[in-house]
C-alpha cells in the first residue's frame, strides 16, 4: 500500500470496519487501534511516543473524523463520535463527543463529528456512503474479516466533489 498510496499502515494496528481515507498520500499510522467508522484525511500521522507518561501508540474510539495535517502521539485515547480539526496536534486524551483543534489542541465544542463521517458501515455489515468510493487495498490477510480503505470518487448525490456539491 505505502509506494502505491503513500499510506503506510503498521501491522499491528487493529482496524474496525468503514476505515475511509477521504484523500490518498502522506498518512502513517501506527494506533494501537482504530475503532469503527474512522474517516482520516490527507497528510495526517498517528504515532508513538517513547518518553513520558503518555508513552505508546494511541487508541482511536468510531466514529472519528481526523483533519488534514493533524497528529495524534502517544498512548492516548481518543474517545467516540470526535472531530479532530486540520493541523491539529493531540497529545492527552480526548473525551467522546469532543470538536478539537490547534496545536496543541483544545476543546471548543462538545458537537462531536456528526456530520464529518463520509462514509459508514452500520452494524449489519451494510455501506452507507455519503459519496462514491473505490476500495484501493483489502487488508484481510491480517485483520479480522474484510476491511476495505476507500478513497472518495465524487459525491452521490451531485457528482462532485463535497467542497462543491449544493446539498
Amino acid at each position: 500500500i505505502r509506494n502505491k498510496t503513500g499510506i503506510q499502515i503498521s501491522p499491528a494496528t487493529k482496524i474496525g470496519k468503514g476505515f475511509y481515507i477521504g484523500h490518498w498520500g502522506s498518512i502513517v499510522i501506527n494506533a494501537r487501534e482504530i475503532g469503527e467508522n474512522v474517516n482520516i484525511i490527507q497528510t495526517c500521522t498517528i504515532g508513538v511516543a517513547y518518553r513520558g507518561d503518555r508513552g505508546g501508540t494511541p487508541i482511536i474510539g468510531n466514529n472519528v473524523y481526523i483533519g488534514s495535517g493533524a497528529r495524534i502521539f502517544g498512548g492516548i485515547r481518543v474517545g467516540n463520535n470526535v472531530a479532530i480539526g486540520v493541523n491539529s496536534v493531540v497529545t492527552r486524551d480526548v473525551e467522546d463527543n469532543s470538536v478539537i483543534v490547534g496545536a496543541p489542541a483544545k476543546v471548543i465544542s462538545n458537537k462531536g463529528s456528526e456530520g464529518y463521517i463520509y462514509s459508514y458501515i452500520d452494524s449489519n455489515g451494510i455501506k452507507h456512503p455519503r459519496f462514491g468510493n473505490t476500495v484501493i487495498a483489502d487488508l484481510s490477510p491480517s485483520r479480522q474479516g474484510y476491511i476495505p480503505i476507500f478513497i472518495k470518487e465524487r459525491c452521490i448525490n451531485c457528482g462532485l466533489c463535497h467542497s462543491t456539491c449544493p446539498d
